[in-house]
């Protein structure tokens, strides 16, 4: 978003990167703009490549591609709010402080225009369905939000010390009626793992508060629970599923026209037995439903 570079008084080269990103939740209204951004020393290279900064007190590669400072911006106000000031060092500081100095009109009209492209480009839907690769799915399955389009995104909610998200998966049964949503709590493990399941349930889409078939660990049920709460409380689920119900049709058409003729008449007549999420996952893959075929 901000690459700046200025002269110091010793006769080196100080560089200012910063990077912008919009509101992650689908259909948030907010202006917000979310910065980060680090400072330090330009070394210039003879043989012209492009050089590299160097920031004070950054060593290994992690800890150089960290922001020093992360802000919030008001781009219709200008006001520039920073996360946890007192805990920031001089060169954050400094780094903050260049930034705000950087904050023109001109800038902040800039920002304006793309924060709001950024924010439609957020909560646009496409089709995926069309390129996503079927081979793990199989009939009578229901499919994920995610296989089939994408956007708007799934938000994030804060449970202590824990980042947990929320996805859905439809039945895409071309004969079937029910109305019936499978949700899909995850957390995110802040290792190799990325995310992990913590809790499944279904609920009719025509009452999304009534919770059915919870299975979840004794010791989740409480934080998978808590998740839906928060997510029915930023969103309008009822009206979420209608459309999101009646988007998978297409996709329903085109799975049993053009990938459940390929397998042959036992494919197109198998249908997936139902089976509880610990239990052996009917594929044969060996593996648990909730570890293989559930999503």
């Amino acid at each position: 978003m901000l690459h700046t570079r200025r002269p110091t008084a010793d006769g080196r080269v100080a560089i200012l990167v910063a990077s912008a990103g919009v509101c992650a939740n689908a259909g948030c209204p907010c202006r917000d703009v979310f910065i980060g951004g680090r400072s330090g020393f330009v070394e210039e290279t003879a043989d012209g490549d492009e050089p590299a900064m160097l920031v004070p007190g950054f060593n290994d590669d992690e800890d150089y591609e960290r922001p020093m400072f992360r802000a919030r911006l008001d781009v219709d106000t200008g006001s520039l709010l920073i996360d946890d000031e007192g805990s920031l060092d001089d060169p954050a500081r400094e780094a903050f402080a260049w930034f705000r100095s950087e904050l023109s009109p001109q800038i902040l009209a800039d920002m304006a225009r793309w924060s709001e492209g950024e924010r439609v480009d957020r909560d646009r839907v496409r089709e995926l369905w069309r390129d996503t690769d079927w081979t793990e799915w199989k009939p009578g399955q229901h499919v994920s939000w995610e296989l089939a389009y994408s956007g708007p995104w799934n938000d994030a909610y804060e449970i202590g010390e824990q980042w947990l998200s929320v996805y859905e998966s439809y039945c895409v049964e071309p004969s079937c009626t029910c109305d019936i949503v499978q949700v899909f709590v995850e957390r995110d493990t802040n290792d190799d793992q990325g995310l992990e399941i913590i809790g499944a349930f279904d609920v009719a889409a025509s009452a999304p508060d009534k919770v059915r078939n919870l299975d979840a660990d004794r010791g989740e049920r409480d934080v998978v629970l808590e998740v839906w709460r928060l997510a029915r409380e930023r969103h309008d689920y009822a009206a979420r599923f209608r459309e999101r119900i009646e988007a998978m049709k297409p996709v329903s058409a085109w799975l049993y026209e053009h990938v459940v003729p390929k397998r042959g008449p036992k494919a197109v007549a198998a249908k997936v037995k139902a089976v509880g999420r610990n239990e052996p996952c009917s594929c044969g893959s060996g593996k648990k439903y909730k570890k293989c075929c559930a999503g």
